[in-house]
């Protein structure tokens, strides 16, 4: 997390907690087209959904409990780092290298491709982490001449250097595009992290049967988690028949013999089938079980009712966290029940960590940002946030100010932070936000930035502002505050505003 969030932040244990209710779901004013964008600088939400600002609320949607508390730790202090019974997390979205982004990396008098400038403006705050994950969209190709654009993509290996130097350690492939070079750009992406980065944590592709039938497994300070990598598919390839391991895929076979031979006449499972199988057996030999999903209809805000009856069945099957991305644009990310009762958090897409796809949504994205203790660990440097807590108010006026005579966040950094209700799973607890992130490019020069880090004076220089597109600050914050959550009642997004 930035500096500018904690300082402001880093007070004490008072909060304020926005209650919010939502009477009417928030949806884009007309139906979305496939491959459409509901237009940037959205209007104000309908009458009956729920409004929060930390400045002031809504008479009529919102109110704030002072007694209920939801508190983070800092990742910037050193004494967070390798604190027993307590790891910080990240989690970032697709990153995707058209030509308009590695082109202008390339040094034609070395020969060498340098992307670390890409995130230069984010390196800290990844770093210091306890864990980073990205979704590495597209294969690290060897051979420079299979390195391409869409639609078929291969990236520079050196675009895995700067990763790692941006302070990941887990690395998720399994996409859409993990066939575009075939099997020889699956080995390519395994064989440079296992040979280069063998610290590094990838999920999702595989090189043997026996590597795809494991479950990964990963401790860190005395917590355990089980993770997990699946695609919905590979733009409509298939992978050859015996080599059915290279990919998770959730919608085909995986090459696995079913053991309940309830899973069809081949025999076989299919890659939801097997995940529900591992989910369920990661239960009792994990503390945290999390499903990184490549899934989603893209250019889409709201999730599909395929992700959303895929995430309830995940959640039932002992996923406590679910993070899709795909989409391209952010979904909402929020707490989900199942009508067993059973409850995970959930971000329904992340949206691009770092693209130039020359669309003002596209170029928004969020960030995972969890907290996870075992046996109430106390930790250094903690804070308050607001939180959505689904409690619903009548005629009630309430400031943040009011509610917590201890400063808080300004308007933009409240929004950033809004955090879901602590997740509880016996001795464990998750306090999950959801982080804006921006994708800022002039010319040949790309960066990330946090969003509240971003100026206007920066979104003025933005290729896209440029050329006429609605790209300012403001808007980049009304899209964030109008699809970035779900109301923790009805489970349909909320809008909020600042």
């Amino acid at each position: 997390m930035h500096s500018k969030f904690m300082s402001k932040l880093m007070t004490s244990a008072a909060a304020v907690i926005l209650a919010v209710s939502l009477l009417v779901p928030v949806l884009p004013a007309q139906a979305e087209q496939a491959g459409s964008v509901p237009a940037t600088g959205a209007a104000a939400a309908p009458a009956g959904s729920a409004v929060v600002s930390a400045a002031g609320v809504s008479a009529e949607t919102v109110t704030a409990d002072p007694t209920a508390v939801a508190v983070l730790a800092d990742p910037n202090t050193a004494s967070f780092s390798n604190v027993p019974g307590a790891v910080s997390m990240i989690a970032v979205g697709d990153n995707l290298a058209h030509d308009r982004l590695y082109e202008p990396c390339y040094d034609p008098a070395t020969g060498i491709y340098n992307f670390n400038p890409l995130y230069d403006h984010v390196r800290n705050q990844i770093s210091s982490y306890d864990l980073a994950a990205v979704n590495q969209e597209t294969v690290l190709v060897q051979d420079r001449s299979d390195i391409s654009t869409y639609p078929d993509f291969g990236t520079p290996q050196e675009m895995g250097d700067a990763l790692v130097g941006a302070g990941f350690d887990i690395v998720t492939q399994a996409t859409n595009h993990a066939m575009d070079k075939g099997s020889r750009g699956i080995q390519n992406s395994i064989d440079f992290w296992r040979t280069k980065y063998p610290q590094i944590t990838l999920l999702g592709i595989h090189d043997s049967v026996e590597d795809n039938d494991r479950i990964q497994y990963l401790d860190r300070n005395g917590i355990r988690f089980a993770l997990f990598n699946y695609t919905y598919g590979l733009n409509g390839r298939a992978l050859r028949k015996g080599k059915e391991y290279q990919v998770n895929i959730l919608w085909q076979s995986c090459g696995l013999p079913d053991p309940t031979g309830a899973a069809g006449t081949d025999g076989v499972f299919s890659g939801r089938d097997r995940l529900i199988r591992d989910l369920e057996t990661a239960e009792p030999n994990a503390d945290i079980s999390v499903c990184f999903l490549h899934e989603g209809e893209e250019y889409h805000y709201e999730p599909s009712a395929e992700q959303t009856t895929l995430v309830q069945e995940l959640i039932d099957a002992g996923a406590d966290i679910i993070i899709s991305e795909h989409p391209h644009v952010i979904e909402p990310f929020g707490l989900v029940t199942t009508a067993n009762g059973n409850t995970g958090i959930v971000y329904y897409s992340l949206g691009n960590f770092c693209a130039r796809q020359r669309r003002v949504a596209t170029e928004l994205s969020g960030a995972a940002s969890l907290q996870i203790t075992k046996d109430n660990a106390e930790i250094p440097g903690a804070y308050a946030i607001p939180v959505l807590t689904g409690t619903p108010a009548a005629n009630a006026t309430v400031s943040a100010e009011q509610a917590a005579p201890a400063p808080v966040a300004d308007a933009a950094d409240a929004s950033m932070a809004a955090a879901v209700p602590a997740f509880h799973k016996g001795n464990i607890t998750v306090t999950a936000t959801f982080l804006p992130l921006v994708t800022h490019y002039e010319g040949g020069v790309t960066q990330v930035y946090f969003l509240s880090d971003y100026t206007e004076e920066l979104a003025v220089r933005h290729d896209l502002r440029k050329a006429g597109k609605p790209f300012t600050t403001e808007d980049l914050w009304s899209i964030w505050n109008q699809y970035a959550y779900l109301d923790p009642v009805t489970g349909q997004t909320v809008s909020i505003t600042r």
